[in-house]
């Protein structure tokens, strides 16, 4: 659970505003910025670079099927 000063606090860098004056977009902006945060924190640096390489060769390898 995210508390309400990390988002008032994500909000703030992004927006210049609170958490609670945001439109729908924008709360929802916030929340990818926090998640994404805690993903990185989760799997580390090491492993968002891992998983970059692999969207990579799966993009690739749709793009080899499709144009056959």
């Amino acid at each position: 659970m995210v508390s309400e000063a990390e988002r008032d606090e994500v909000a703030q860098e992004k927006y210049g505003r609170k958490f609670e004056e945001l439109s729908p977009e924008e709360r929802q902006s916030v929340g990818g910025t926090i998640g994404g945060r805690k993903r990185v924190d989760d799997i580390g640096p090491e492993g968002m670079r891992d998983m970059s390489k692999q969207q990579e060769s799966v993009k690739a390898k749709h793009a080899s099927e499709e144009s056959k």
